[in-house]
């Protein structure tokens, strides 16, 4: 029996030792960071910063991967199913970690909570809502009212199915009891092309994103999807503030590795991305393009999304959103 235990405690002690060792060897290759959506987004502009800084930091690459589809369902599945060795990692978002879970139930090809060790929260950011040029609409009551004396129906983009935006639209359908046709893209970008063309009405999108195109003057801003103005809009005026007091719909995004990834290594690398996203020169940047910067570890992320998992499960059940 004693020697039994011996051999237990020293095979655990030999493999506390091994994992230490390579922690201490890492890395000594380029990274993977896999981006689930497409280039030009949110997500991907977070993701290049943390990318850039990182490989400045460890002494290594960092490079960026866009596996896009299925609303981020594919990106997402391919990291679950990387080595946990921490040279493939990825980002995760509101969709992919908050509302896909319940959108697609049996369907989603990975588990949020048993396939991943979250590493850090690092923003969260609220969308603005759109309308394309050709719309007689200023406010969220004159879309209201134009949307009940439409008799075609009005249309809105978002970047694919569970993602905040098209959670937003399908929220501000059920408060305000209009008719919308939710048309989702492969990311924002592409939405927000045939909103300025006058393919779609409308949009609940991210700020960077949508910044060219509001600079250009090709679509119409409205409203944010905050319970707070945003600071790179703070003349616009929330939904909340414009009738609709319960409203409030806002996208995170966060770094992930597959699950068993060897602890040294989650600490290494959610340290390295703390200390970047509290950068002040960081911060600002990101704060000019409407990205709201956060700096949560393992554990206080993972607290995070379990709530949001269970808050969107709520909501989408309560208003019966189906794909």
């Amino acid at each position: 029996m004693f020697s039994r235990l011996k051999a237990c405690f020293l095979s655990i002690a030999f493999i506390s030792i091994a994992s230490n060792a390579y922690a201490q060897d890492f890395p000594n290759k380029p990274i993977h960071l896999i981006v689930p959506f497409t280039a030009g987004g949110v997500l991907d502009t977070l993701a290049r910063t943390i990318g850039a800084e990182l490989s400045k930091k460890i002494g290594e690459s960092v490079v960026i991967e866009n596996k896009t589809g299925a609303s981020g369902n594919i990106g997402t599945s391919y990291l679950a199913r990387a080595k946990p060795d921490g040279y493939t990692i990825g980002m995760g978002t509101i969709a992919t970690h908050g509302i896909n879970p319940a959108l697609y139930k049996d369907q989603l090809p990975y588990d949020p909570r048993a396939d991943f060790q979250p590493l850090a929260l690092v923003a969260e950011q609220t969308n603005i809502v759109l309308v394309n040029q050709e719309m007689p609409v200023t406010s969220i009551p004159e879309l209201i009212e134009y949307a009940k004396t439409s008799k075609e129906g009005l249309s809105y983009g978002s970047a694919g199915n569970g993602s905040s935006q098209h959670l937003a639209g399908q929220l501000f359908k059920l408060q305000t009891n209009i008719d919308l046709l939710h048309i989702p893209y492969r990311g924002s970008v592409p939405s927000l092309v045939d909103l300025a063309a006058n393919r779609i009405q409308l949009m609940f999108v991210d700020i960077p994103a949508a910044l060219p195109f509001i600079q250009n003057n090709s679509v119409r801003p409205i409203a944010v999807t905050a319970k707070t103005r945003s600071p790179a809009f703070p003349e616009l005026p929330t939904i909340a503030e414009q009738g609709i007091e319960d409203f409030q719909v806002r996208a995170w995004f966060g770094v992930f590795a597959p699950a068993n990834t060897p602890a040294p290594i989650v600490s290494f690398l959610s340290e390295n991305i703390m200390e970047i996203m509290q950068r002040p020169d960081i911060q600002d940047k990101l704060k000019e393009l409407g990205i709201d910067p956060k700096s949560e570890g393992p554990e206080l992320f993972n607290n995070y999304m379990e709530n949001e998992l269970v808050r969107w499960a709520e909501i989408i059940e309560q208003a019966n959103i189906t794909l």
